[in-house]
Parts: structure tokens; C-alpha cells; sequence
């Protein structure tokens, strides 16, 4: 007969027979017959033996139906664990499976395979044969080579189902006759041991193994090791075709000395780096017996190897041979008399701990475990017992803790440590609870036999105790250590509870100190923000950390990272944390960010500008500019970041032809020039230095100018030499000097011998004083050494030094009848207030008027009595400087001072200046 299309609907039925209609709730009929209508397509033709699988994502155009999914169709004879192996790759490779529609079908076939009929009914005559049909669709859309490599993964899983169902009779039929051969074995092995193997040989017959191979090795010693070969045409299953298992070949491999040294006849392995693919993705268990001769030499080796069915590991101890022998030794050696508590207690204990480790240990090792574990019912703490398997090929590391404190980051941070302290890695895991007060945790980790030796359990159990300390226990004994027993717990009691959860997941114990630190700092300071630049210990090259705190409200991004970016560093993530301690009336706000860029760079060593330079801009007192990467790049203060920034300013004003953030890029190429224009800037103006002043900066010069020579560019050069220059043609600069609190001033005034700089524009002025802050840049100049002129407010701040230049020309034709040469000055408001009107903006500029005023009498000498006085902590490369001469009662020379000589009126004088245009003139 053969199979026609109309049969559809009726194929459809027997196809969807036993799928429940949950399952297909969300789909339309046609879309059942469609996915149904292309697997009978997919198994028109198929010959007994062999499995059709495909994985592939329908199309209309190609297939006549269409999903947004990836598909997997499989055609099969039909045999055991087919659904659950596919299942369990599918999961391993982190595949989700939306739906599975797995009919059971008898189906006739001619002789070339070709499909004739399908019928559902169970009793069918010869001509039928019973297949397997499975449709998957995966939540997940897979590329095309992954479908290819997926659909021949499956073929080789498949491919094990197949020889494992087909050699399952042989192998089961191999056991039994082990079993029968059990009784030959002579000494050394006991009676006992020889009954308990015999049973458990059986007892693994009764359906409580799930048999996937078998193989047998042959022994001969050669120079006195113990040689192993696989003996011909032995293998089954999964181990057929002779297929690789790193288990019992080579001379003197660890499972041959490990069944030498057995006095049982039987040896039970669990191979943790070999995973079944069918039934279940787990280690595969090994199961290996003795072959003796007639003066009970070991001569050879039985090897099944499969999976214990779940029932093994639920069922009582007494139910399974030599599980129940160890147990009952373990009770003897305890001796406890029979009824008693502690009787009672090790008989519950022991049916608790996982039969993969009594199969694994010693009696003695049991009675050790079991023992230890009673002792923790009525102390109950973190503690560790741990055992070598008998091949010495991973060790199992039992963890007890008590359960309100056991969680997934407690698990995740035990398993590190156990890996770290073994160098190994942990391949697998499992936690149990039950109505105890603690939960277990069991961990498999992969080590080399070498370094077990040095494996200090006792440090590492301590090590699992302190994190299963609650965080706040945690927090009051480092915070006890730092600041003592008094002011230790009152911090705890403040912070115990401050932080959020996501805080104590990221967050060291260790460092919550030093963030106690700087909040406490912040509580009792009139400041509204600190910050720390700092480095992890265990930080990749190039990473560095930088945390905000900030009182009260977070702080938007988009304040910060413009400040980092511009300091040379990149912003990898931010984690933001709200700390509210108890007891304070604030709450503040830490924001954690990781950033990279800091690869040349020693963060103990520009930490503190670093954090100074940050807080300066945050505050407006520093400009929010490239020229910062200096601070880190080049090691820099942020005031000598300032001398940069001021000749950088004065090189834009004064037309020299390249932008300002070219001018950032090459400075940040160069930081050890940078760094040795600052050096020369101080030798030829720090007031402390005893260097005559004709030899200042000659040195530093010198090693500037051939440090010069390594620059490939001609911009690059001209600009760093430029700005060598500038510093060598300064006369004088109030940078050294400080304010009535002692601290450096907010502005920096640079006299310039302007006419000896040939890179300036024509014409040059005599001198000029350029005075930069970030509120205010000014401009004096003067076109000889007695001039006269006045002050523009000017709103031209890119280029208002060409505006006074072009002031200054005619000024100099109208001074000529009063004095020699004329003098002009102008200055521009940077930062005007945002409210408050036309009155806010005017005195926004009068004050940036005195800052400018006060900036030249800073660096301009003094009449004292008919002596002239040079201005404090200033360095003057020039002669006397009757720029500005005021006979003052104490020597010094204020704005107010000069206005009260001068009998003008500083009030008037600022506000007619304003009035008229804003220029004002004086002498």
C-alpha cells in the first residue's frame, strides 16, 4: 500500500494521539498539521538500523510551513533512554526545549524502506515495526553550522543509545557469569567481603544499574609494574570499536593499584572527566572485579561501567550491599550502646551522607565522617570533611553549614576557596537540606595528586567560616580591628545594617572599612562629596577604581564621567550603593565605577592629585579640560596642571595656529616633557631656590631642548616649544604666592617679555601680564615701561587679547602728549550666574575687574618710603616695574590702597566704568 497525503487528517490524529491539549494551546490546526504533515514527509524512507536526524528552521517557500524556531526531527527505531538522552545533550548545551511531541508508531515499510502505512494499534501483525518519532522546537533560533553540528551531535548520541540497547543482554549476561565465578576467589579476600561483592553484583542486576558497556584488561607485571592491556574483542556498549576511557590501561595506571590494594573483590570509581550521553548527562560509575588465578594472584579485570538508578541513592543503607557493610562497621567502631541518642543520631547521620561517598571510603574514613558530623548537632558551625577518591583523581569536599546561612553566593564563594586552596577545579556540586539545623553542600573538584599534600584542611575550613558569618558579624570584628574595641562596635551598631544586599555581594569585608573611613569623615565635615582613586590588588593591568561619596542624592553620570574621560581614564561600569547608617541624619550615596586607561600607571603615586584635581573641577576651581591627563600621565598637581593650562590659554589668545584640543593631544603624547616644563617654570621662578636669577632655568632648558630632538612631528615640536618659550619669557608670575588663608590663589598672573616672543603676532607690546582662572582670563598690555590706559569688559573670549590690541594702537597716537605710550587691559567673565538678573551679571564682572586688578598688583613692585619694594614670593627677571607706584603705609598694595592714594573712589570708579561702556582708565 502506499501512503497518500489525503491520509493527512487521519495521520494527524495518530500522530497528536497522546499529546495533551495544554501542550498545544497556543497553536493553530494547521500549524499541527503542518510540523505533523513534514515529519511523515522526513521519514518517508528509512531502513531499519539507522536513525534520520535534521535540524534545520522551516521555511514557507522550502519546506511549506514556517516557525520562528529551530526544529529537530527524529525518526528512530525504537528503543530505551532515546527521549531522555536527547533531552540531557540538549541541556548540556544550554538548549531550551519549547515543545516535544514523541509518538510511538508502528509503521510498514517495503524492502528499500520506503513508507507504506502508519496505524496506531498496539497488536499489528510481522509486516510492522515499531519506531520512535520525536519533534522538538527549541526556544532558540541556531545559525545554520550551529544546526550542522548539533544534528551530528545527536547522531553520535543516538549511535550509544543504539549499542547500548543492542549489547544490553550481553553485558547483563556477562555479569551473571562473574557472578557465578565469584565463589573460586581464595585468600586474601575474607568471606565476608567475598558475600558483600557477590550481593552487590547482583543487587546492581536487579534493575538498580543502568548497564552502558563492558570491557575486560588482562595483567602481566613487566619489571615489576603491573601492565594492563584490554583483552580482544571484549567490549560492549559504549566502550565498543575498542572507544577511548582513561580507566584501567598502561602500566601501573592508579585504577590497577587501587583494585591491587582492594581487599574486596570489587571496587567502585565514579569517572568525573567522562559523562554519559545516554539516559543522563552525569560522571559515569565504574564497577570493577577482580580476576584471580588459583593462588588468588590478581591476573585481570571486569569493568562494567553505566549509571545507579535513582533508587540506589533513595533507598535505605541496609538495602545496598557494601554500603551497608561499611555502615555496620562504622556503628561498631563508634560502639555507641544500642537506643542511645548518640546511637540513634549516627544511624541517621548515615543514611544521609551520599552513597557515592560510602561507596568511595574506607570504613575508618566513614567513622571520621559520621563522627564529625554528630559533633556538629550540637554545635552547629561551617565545617569541612574531605577524602581522595580511590583513584586519586578528585577530592570530596563536604560542607556543613548552618542552613539560615547557607545561600548561592555562601555556595559560589566556598567553591573558589576549595579550588584555590586544592588548585583545582570543582566539576560538579550538590546541596542537600534536610530537618536538621544544617545544610551540606558536596563538591567534586578535579586535582593533581601532588599537590593534596599540602592541603591544609583545618585553614580552609576556617577560611569557609568566616563567610558563612553574617555580614554584619563580619563588619564588627574587622571594624573592632581597625578601631579598637570601643569604637569598633559603636560603628558596627551604626553600619550593621546600613548597606543594601547588593552592596554585601560586591563588596569585600575588608573594604567596607576604608568606606566606613571616608563616610565618617564626610558626617562630620560641612563637605558634600569625597572621592578615592584606588587599585584592587588583584586588578587586571590597566584597571583602576574610583568611588564618589556623596551626601544625601546620587550624583547623575553625566557630571562624573566627562571629568574621568577628560583625566585620561575610560568608564568600564558603576555600581551605585545608598549607605544609611543608624543614628546619622543623612543618608550618602557611593557610586563605584571601574575604569581602564591606567596601564603606565602607579595609582599610589598620583592618587593624591588625582583625587585634589577631581574635587577642584567638581567645585569649579579647576577647568574640566584634556590637559588634566597630565595629573596622571605626566604626575602633576592640578595648580601645576594650571601653569600648562595658563600658557595653553594665552597661546590660543595670542593667534598661535593650532586648536585647543590638538594642543591636549600632544601634551598628553609627551607627559615627560610636560612634566619638565613644570620642572623649568619652578627652577626660574620659585622664590625658596638660592639660584642666582641669571642662571635660572639654564639646565632644565638644555635637557628640554634634547628631549626635543626625539619628537617625529614638526606641530608637536613647535608646540612644546612654544611652550618652553613662553616660560623662558616670563618675568615674573604670582604663582608661588598665597592667600590670607595660606592657600594657593585662585588665579595665576604671568608677565610676559612680549617682545622677545617672535611667534606673536605684530606688533608685539613691551610686556603684558595674562592672567588666567576659571572664572575670569585677562589681558594688561603695555607698550613701554611708563604707559597709560584702561580696561575693557570684553565679550569677544576666544580672541579678546586681538580686541585690546587693536585699543592699544590707537591709544598709543592719543598717550603721546601725556605719556610716551599708551596701555590697555581687558578681561572676559567665564562663568556668568545663571540667575539674578542683569544686577547678578554686573557684579559677576566686577569682581572678576578685581580679580584682574589685584592679579597685576600681585606681581608689581612697590613704593615704600622712596625705597622700592619687590612684590613677596616673586621671582623678577626684569628691572624695577613702575607699572603701578603707590606709596603705602605698611607696604603693601591692595586694590582699596590704590584707590584711597589715589583719591578715587573704587565704587564710582568700577560703576562709571560699566556705565560708559565698560573701560576705565588709570594710572
Amino acid at each position: 500500500m502506499s501512503l497518500n497525503k489525503k491520509t493527512l487528517p487521519d495521520f494527524s490524529k495518530i500522530f497528536y494521539r497522546h499529546v495533551l491539549a495544554e501542550d498545544v494551546v497556543y497553536w493553530e490546526e494547521e500549524d499541527l498539521n503542518a510540523a505533523a504533515d513534514s515529519m511523515r514527509d522526513w521519514a518517508i524512507k528509512r531502513i531499519s538500523g539507522e536513525q534520520k536526524v535534521r535540524v534545520f528552521i522551516p521555511e514557507q517557500k522550502r519546506d511549506g510551513w514556517h516557525t520562528p524556531h529551530t526544529v529537530i526531527q527524529i525518526v528512530n527505531d525504537d528503543m530505551p533512554f532515546i527521549v531522555d538522552s536527547i533531552a540531557a545533550e540538549l541541556s548540556a548545551q544550554n538548549l531550551t526545549v519549547d515543545v516535544l511531541f514523541h509518538p510511538i508508531l508502528n509503521v510498514a515499510r517495503s524492502k528499500v524502506g520506503k513508507l507504506e502505512d502508519v496505524n496506531a494499534d498496539k497488536d499489528m501483525d510481522a509486516a510492522y515495526i515499531t519506531e520512535s518519532w520525536i519533534f522538538i522546537q527549541l526556544e532558540q533560533i541556531l545559525t545554520e553550522d550551529m544546526s550542522v553540528n548539533l544534528a551530528t551531535t545527536l547522531n553520535g548520541v543516538l549511535d550509544d543509545v543504539r549499542v547500548v540497547a543492542h549489547d544490553l543482554k550481553s553485558v547483563v549476561s556477562k555479569l551473571d557469569k562473574v557472578i557465578k565465578t565469584m565463589p573460586k576467589f581464595s585468600a586474601p579476600v575474607s568471606k565476608d567481603d567475598l558475600c558483600e561483592a557477590q550481593d552487590f553484583l547482583k543487587y546492581l542486576q536487579d534493575s538498580n544499574f543502568t548497564f552502558l558497556g563492558y570491557r575486560a584488561f588482562q595483567f602481566s607485571e613487566v619489571d615489576g609494574k603491573v601492565q594492563s592491556v584490554i583483552a580482544p574483542r571484549s567490549d560492549r556498549g559504549v566502550l565498543k570499536g575498542n572507544k577511548s576511557l582513561c580507566f584501567g590501561k598502561g602500566a601501573d595506571s592508579p585504577e590497577v593499584k587501587a583494585l591491587k590494594h582492594s581487599k574486596s573483590p570489587v571496587m567502585i570509581s565514579k569517572l568525573i572527566d567522562q559523562y554519559s550521553t545516554v539516559h543522563r548527562r552525569a560522571p559515569i560509575d565504574a564497577i570493577s572485579v577482580k580476576i584471580v588465578d588459583e593462588k588468588g594472584n590478581l591476573t585481570g579485570m571486569h569493568l562494567f561501567v553505566g549509571l545507579f538508578t535513582f533508587a540506589t541513592y533513595s533507598c535505605q543503607t541496609m538495602e545496598v550491599p557494601i554500603v551497608r557493610q561499611k555502615v555496620r562497621e562504622t556503628i561498631q567502631l563508634a560502639d555507641f550502646n544500642n537506643g542511645t541518642r548518640d546511637h540513634k543520631a549516627l544511624e541517621g547521620i548515615l543514611e544521609k551522607i551520599p552513597r557515592d561517598e560510602i561507596f568511595q571510603m574506607s570504613s575508618d574514613a566513614l567513622y571520621a565522617l559520621s563522627l564529625g558530623i554528630l559533633r556538629l548537632q550540637t554545635r552547629q558551625r561551617v565545617a569541612l570533611f574531605t577524602h581522595m577518591d580511590p583513584l586519586h583523581q578528585y577530592m570530596s569536599c563536604l560542607v556543613y553549614v548552618p542552613r539560615d546561612k547557607y545561600n548561592t553566593k555562601f555556595r559560589q564563594m566556598a567553591e573558589k576557596i576549595l579550588e584555590n586552596s586544592l588548585n583545582g577545579k570543582s566539576t560538579n556540586y550538590f546541596t542537600s537540606f534536610d530537618d536538621t539545623p544544617l545544610a551540606s553542600v558536596l563538591f567534586t573538584v578535579k586535582v593533581s595528586p601532588d599537590v593534596v599534600d599540602g592541603f591544609d584542611r583545618t585553614d580552609v575550613e576556617r577560611q569557609l567560616g568566616e563567610i558563612g558569618r553574617e555580614w554584619d558579624e563580619r563588619l564588627k570584628q574587622v571594624l573592632i580591628i581597625a578601631y579598637g574595641n570601643k569604637k569598633g562596635r559603636e560603628l558596627a551598631y551604626a553600619y550593621g545594617n546600613a548597606f543594601s544586599v547588593s552592596y554585601h555581594e560586591s563588596i569585600d569585608i575588608e573594604n567596607t572599612v576604608h568606606d566606613v573611613r571616608q563616610l565618617e569623615i564626610l558626617f562630620n565635615s560641612n563637605d558634600k562629596i569625597r572621592v578615592d582613586f584606588y587599585q584592587l590588588c588583584d586588578a587586571p593591568i590597566g584597571e583602576a577604581r574610583f568611588k564618589v561619596y556623596h551626601k544625601d542624592s546620587p550624583v547623575p553620570l553625566s557630571d562624573i564621567l566627562p571629568v574621568l574621560e577628560n583625566m585620561g581614564l575610560k568608564c568600564l561600569s558603576e555600581m551605585p550603593y545608598e549607605a544609611c547608617p543608624q543614628g546619622r541624619d543623612h543618608s550618602i550615596w557611593i557610586h563605584d565605577f571601574i575604569l581602564n586607561g591606567a596601564e603606565d600607571v602607579k595609582i599610589d603615586a598620583v592618587k593624591e592629585n588625582f583625587e585634589e584635581t577631581f574635587l577642584q573641577v567638581w567645585h569649579g576651581l579647576v577647568e574640566n579640560d584634556g590637559i588634566n591627563q597630565l595629573v596622571m600621565s605626566a604626575g602633576l598637581t592640578c595648580m601645576e596642571v594650571s601653569i600648562i593650562r595658563t600658557y595653553s590659554s594665552f597661546m590660543r589668545q595670542a593667534k598661535f595656529p593650532f586648536s585647543r584640543a590638538y594642543i591636549e593631544q600632544v601634551l598628553s603624547m609627551y607627559p615627560q616633557i610636560a612634566q619638565e616644563l613644570i620642572t623649568l617654570f619652578r627652577n626660574m621662578h620659585d622664590p625658596k631656590l638660592k639660584t642666582p636669577v641669571k642662571q635660572r632655568g639654564k639646565a632644565g632648558s638644555d635637557k628640554i631642548t634634547e628631549m626635543l630632538q626625539t619628537v617625529q612631528k614638526l606641530d608637536h615640536d613647535r608646540i612644546l616649544q612654544n611652550f618652553k618659550t613662553l616660560i623662558e619669557k616670563t618675568l615674573r608670575t604670582s604663582f608661588f604666592q598665597m592667600d590670607e588663608n595660606g592657600q594657593p590663589k585662585q588665579y595665576l598672573a604671568i608677565k610676559l617679555d612680549s617682545k622677545s616672543i617672535h611667534d606673536l603676532p605684530m606688533p608685539r607690546p613691551y610686556v603684558e601680564v595674562f592672567v588666567y582662572s576659571p572664572r575670569v582670563e585677562a589681558i594688561h598690555l603695555r607698550g613701554g615701561e611708563i604707559a597709560r590706559g584702561g580696561i575693557r569688559w570684553s565679550d569677544r573670549h576666544d580672541d579678546f587679547r586681538t580686541e585690546i590690541m587693536g585699543l592699544i594702537k590707537s591709544q598709543m597716537v592719543k598717550n603721546t602728549v601725556i605719556v610716551p605710550v599708551g596701555a590697555k587691559g581687558g578681561f572676559i567673565v567665564k562663568q556668568p550666574p545663571k540667575t539674578g538678573g542683569h544686577e547678578a551679571y554686573q557684579q559677576e564682572g566686577i569682581e572678576c575687574y578685581k580679580v584682574l586688578v589685584q592679579a597685576l598688583l600681585d606681581i608689581t613692585d612697590n613704593n615704600v618710603n622712596g625705597k622700592v619694594v619687590r612684590p613677596k614670593d616673586v621671582v623678577c627677571h626684569d628691572g624695577i616695574d613702575p607699572y603701578i607706584v603707590v606709596a603705602a603705609d605698611k607696604g603693601t598694595a591692595t586694590f582699596s590702597n590704590i584707590a584711597n592714594r589715589l583719591s578715587i573712589d573704587a565704587k564710582f570708579w568700577l560703576q562709571d566704568a560699566f556705565a560708559s561702556g565698560g573701560s576705565t582708565g588709570y594710572d
